[in-house]
């Protein structure tokens, strides 16, 4: 994205973001008041090819409450989305880290998101309600700072959680688990007994635990 698109950008979500009742558009609705909008910003700037380019990149982050963060999400390979500044997007993805080249305009559109799934929640992201601790509807855990309590915020991190579960048997299977140990701990959750499940991170907590669970 050249600097010229990204002003635009920039510009064009804060006049819609403030226009009246944008939230209340069909997709029909949007897509016109979007068009309209970028006539207006680009008529003796761009080309007619940057032109649409800038509505697609527009709607793309007005029309899903995840912006250019929907397809990292939706992704099937990604256990974690870390966004350290609205220009620097990192994610980890079958084990490794590395760099995406997902950019927000700027700060705003960021917070603006952040806002919008805190929205989800009945929370609420500013100045007086600095951090978000939440989780979203396909349980995945949603953790994010406000700009006055970061060094480079606003900063978000969405922690996401495999959609099939594995069994106890799979695990013995596998030769994750002994029989014998499985046969100990399913004895200890029919009888009650307290656990304490500790590891570092993707080492499959919540993964052990809703196989545990499985038993009650």
């Amino acid at each position: 994205m050249t600097d010229t698109m990204r002003e635009l950008l920039q510009i064009l979500l804060r006049d819609i973001r403030s226009t009246p009742g944008y939230r209340e558009l069909d997709e029909g609705g949007l897509v016109e008041l979007v068009m309209n909008r970028v006539m207006e910003l680009s008529y003796e700037t761009l080309t007619m090819k940057e032109s649409d380019e800038l509505i697609d990149l527009a709607l793309a982050r007005l029309q899903s409450g995840y912006g250019i963060l929907s397809d990292l999400i939706e992704s099937d390979t990604i256990q974690e989305i870390m966004v350290n500044d609205h220009r620097s997007v990192f994610v980890e993805e079958k084990g490794h880290l590395h760099r995406v080249p997902h950019e927000f305009s700027d700060r705003e559109e960021l917070e603006e998101m952040i806002r919008m799934i805190a929205a989800s929640v009945h929370r609420e992201f500013n100045e007086m309600n600095p951090i978000l601790d939440a989780r979203l509807a396909d349980g995945s855990r949603v953790n994010a700072v406000y700009r006055n309590v970061a060094l480079d915020g606003p900063a978000l991190t969405i922690r996401k959680f495999a959609g099939n579960k594995i069994t106890i048997g799979e695990m013995i299977e596998k030769g994750t688990l002994t029989g014998d140990c499985a046969s100990f701990l399913l004895t200890v959750m029919r009888k009650g007994y307290n656990l304490f499940i500790s590891g570092g991170t993707s080492s499959g907590k919540t993964t052990f635990l809703n196989a545990l669970c499985d038993v009650i």
